[in-house]
C-alpha cells in the first residue's frame, strides 16, 4: 500500500467536488487507440475516391463550447487535408448524450446542429477510406487566424454550421426582447475557479461595475443575464429589478448541474440551454464578459456596439492551489498577487 497515496484521496476527492463526476473509462471504440498512428481504417468499398475525416473528442470532451471550437477548428484540418469531415459524438461520447435517441439521432452532436458534410455515420463507416483526427485540439497554426479575426469566425460559422430546427424555433421565442436595446451579461463562475489552468471568472464587484458603467454609457433599457449560477442571477435581479431578463436555462446554488438528474434528458437540455443562451448574447447590442468559451463565441459571432472583456488572469496549474487560490487573490490588490482585473474594451 501506497501510504502517500492513501494520505492524499480524501484531499482530492475534495478538490474535485465541485467538477463533473463522469470518468471516462479509457475505451475507445474501433479499437482506435490500438490502431497505427494517423488513425487510418478502412470499413468497406464505398466512396473509393473520398477520404473521410471523423471529429471526436477524447476522454468525453469538455464543456459545450469547448467542444464546439475544436470541431469548428478540425473542419478546417480536415479541409486543408482536402478530406470530408465528420463528427461523431455517437460512437465517441460527451457529457451530453442521453440514453435514448434525442431529435432521432444518437449522436449528440446531431441534438443540436446538422451534420457538417452530407455524409451520415452510416455511410461513413462503409466506406474505404476513414481517417480518425487524435481527439484532441489540432495545432492553433492552421486554425488561429480564424479564431483571431471576427469576421473569418463569422464566414467560417455560416458556411459550416446550421443550427436543428428545434434550436430555430426555440430563438424565434425570444426575439422579442431585442425590440429594445439589450446588454448581454455573461457571468461564468462556479467549477472555473477552481479548475487548474483554467481562467479566473470575474468578481461580483467587477461585473455590477462594468453593467452600472455600460448601462449609463450606452442607455440600455434591458439586461439579458445569462449564467449557470443561481446566486449570482438573485443578485442581479436584486441590483437592477425589472431590468434583467433571463430564460428558464437550469440555474444551481453551489453544486455542479452536471452532477445532478432533476428532469428526463438533463444532459441535452444543459447543451440547448447554453447554444440558445450564447446564440441570443451575440444579438446583443453590447455585451460584458469574461474569458470563457460561451462568451468568447458570442463574442466572435455577434456584432456588438461595444464590450467590455474582464480579464483575471489563469489559475495555477497544481490542483491544490488551484483549488483556494480564487479565494485568496481576490481579497488582495492586483500589484500585490491578487486578480489581473484588467477591462478591455471592444476585444472582439
Amino acid at each position: 500500500m501506497n501510504i502517500l497515496k492513501e494520505i492524499e484521496k480524501p484531499f482530492m476527492r475534495y478538490i474535485i467536488k465541485d467538477f463533473i463526476k463522469d470518468r471516462f473509462d479509457g475505451k475507445y471504440p474501433f479499437d482506435l487507440k490500438n490502431q497505427p498512428k494517423g488513425y487510418f481504417m478502412s470499413f468497406g468499398e464505398k466512396n473509393p475516391d473520398k477520404i473521410f475525416y471523423i471529429i471526436w473528442r477524447g476522454n468525453l470532451g469538455a464543456g459545450f463550447f469547448s467542444n464546439f471550437t475544436q470541431i469548428l477548428a478540425h473542419i478546417k484540418v480536415a479541409e486543408t487535408l482536402n478530406m470530408i469531415p465528420v463528427v461523431d459524438f455517437k460512437n465517441f461520447q460527451t457529457f451530453y448524450n442521453e440514453k435514448n435517441p434525442i431529435n432521432g439521432t444518437d449522436n449528440a452532436w446531431e441534438y443540436y446542429f446538422k451534420q457538417v458534410s452530407p455524409y451520415t455515420l452510416d455511410e461513413v463507416y462503409s466506406s474505404k477510406n476513414v481517417f480518425f483526427c487524435d481527439g484532441e485540439p489540432p495545432c492553433r497554426d492552421i486554425w488561429g487566424y480564424i479564431a483571431d479575426d471576427k469576421k473569418e469566425y463569422q464566414n467560417f460559422y455560416e458556411n459550416h454550421i446550421k443550427l436543428h430546427e428545434n434550436v430555430e424555433k426555440e430563438l424565434e421565442k425570444y426575439s422579442y426582447i431585442f425590440d429594445e436595446r439589450v446588454l448581454g451579461v455573461h457571468f461564468r463562475g462556479k467549477e472555473l475557479n477552481f479548475a487548474a489552468l483554467h481562467p479566473y471568472g470575474p468578481t461580483i464587484k467587477q461585473m455590477f461595475d462594468g453593467t452600472d458603467e455600460l448601462l449609463e454609457k450606452y442607455n440600455i433599457s434591458r439586461i439579458l443575464m445569462v449564467t449557470e449560477e443561481k446566486d449570482y442571477l438573485d443578485l442581479f435581479i436584486k441590483r437592477y429589478g425589472k431590468k434583467v431578463f433571463y430564460t428558464d436555462s437550469f440555474c444551481v446554488s453551489k453544486v455542479n448541474a452536471y452532477n445532478l438528474n432533476p428532469r428526463e434528458n438533463h444532459r441535452y437540455l444543459l447543451g440547448f440551454e447554453v447554444l440558445r443562451d450564447a446564440t441570443l448574447l451575440a444579438k446583443c447590442n453590447g455585451l460584458i464578459f469574461s474569458n470563457s468559451s460561451v462568451s468568447i463565441h458570442s463574442a466572435r459571432l455577434g456584432n456588438h456596439e461595444f464590450s467590455y472583456y474582464i480579464e483575471n488572469g489563469y489559475n495555477f496549474k497544481n490542483p491544490y492551489l488551484a483549488r483556494y487560490s480564487y479565494s485568496i487573490k481576490k481579497l488582495l490588490p492586483s500589484k500585490f498577487g491578487g486578480l489581473k482585473n484588467e477591462i478591455l474594451h471592444n476585444l472582439y
